[in-house]
């Protein structure tokens, strides 16, 4: 957020926020907005402190903060630096409070989904014996029966799966190592800059999805088809595009209806609030969000099936 502020270098650097429910801007701080209290916090996980989460989060931040500063200046990435920022650029969409309440759907379907197959295909006592013992379980006749029972109760409604909140945490992780790598490795990543007075801003969920070829009902993902392309806001001129393709980072400059089309992506992705470092800026992008509905439809996230 602080390449959004006009005093980025300050200790709190100040900051203009959107609410979007509203349409009212107000002056805040980076401190102020950027902190959600006990947002990662673990709850029983064994083996793992309750700060865990936050701590691995800090140490992945601190890299990649190296990376895309590095980025921004004009430099250049590595394949290992650009797996290392698609790692912490991609738990900047898990990490939302959508992106988790996604995962947390995602998830019980799934589990619900694996309960069903393994119901269906343990149907006797031998069966329900063979299936405890590849689980390294107990496999005595009680342990059968209570495994009976279990599934009797998976059968008729009244055992179902829930998710924890330390289930929503820790989801943020499942085959982030993966995705990155194909976001490093089969990705081409376009820094747009834009010339003043054409600022970007950022939206409390800053990576905005968008894939023209999706039909109605489908999910987008990060290579939901060719066609997809993911942007990032990274401060006031300067805004990450990826894009299926040769895996390379490149420059291109960003005209004032490609600027408006972006803000427009990130006004439509955001939950709550929008951020710029003044208060036109923040009302511009309303502005032409309010002229506009039409695309901030399109641009409206869709959650993965």
């Amino acid at each position: 957020m602080r390449g959004f502020s006009e005093r980025p270098d300050a200790a709190n650097p100040p900051i203009w926020k959107l609410d979007k429910a509203t349409g009212k801007p107000s002056r805040t701080s980076i401190n102020s907005d950027a902190v959600v209290k006990d947002f990662y916090r673990l709850q029983e996980v064994p083996g793992l402190e309750a700060t865990q989460i936050e701590t691995d989060l800090a140490k992945i931040e601190g890299i990649a903060a190296v990376h895309l500063s590095r980025l921004v200046a004009g430099g250049n990435l590595s394949q290992v630096d650009r797996f290392e920022l698609a790692s912490y650029i991609n738990l900047q969409h898990r990490r939302t409070p959508r992106g988790r309440q996604w995962f947390v759907e995602m998830y019980e379907h799934m589990s619900k989904v694996i309960m069903d197959f393994n119901v269906n295909r343990v149907d006797t006592d031998d069966k329900i014996r063979d299936f405890l013992r590849q689980q390294g379980s107990d496999t005595s006749d009680d342990a059968v029966l209570a495994f009976r029972t279990h599934l009797d109760d998976w059968r008729s409604g009244h055992m179902r799966l829930e998710t924890t909140s330390d289930h929503e945490v820790m989801g943020m992780f499942m085959a982030n190592n993966q995705v990155a790598i194909a976001i490093a490795s089969q990705m081409t990543w376009t820094l747009l800059r834009s010339d003043p007075p054409h600022e970007f801003v950022l939206g409390d969920h800053p990576i905005c999805m968008y894939d023209p070829t999706a039909i109605r009902g489908h999910g987008v993902g990060w290579m939901s088809s060719r066609e997809t392309e993911v942007s990032l806001p990274v401060g006031r001129y300067a805004c990450l595009v990826f894009k299926v393709g040769t895996p390379i980072c490149r420059e291109d400059r960003a005209a004032q209806e490609r600027v408006m089309d972006l803000n427009l992506r990130s006004y439509a992705t955001a939950e709550w609030s929008l951020f710029g470092a003044t208060q036109l800026a923040v009302q511009t992008v309303r502005a032409d969000a309010r002229r506009n509905t039409d695309m901030i439809h399109k641009y409206q996230p869709r959650k993965p099936h």
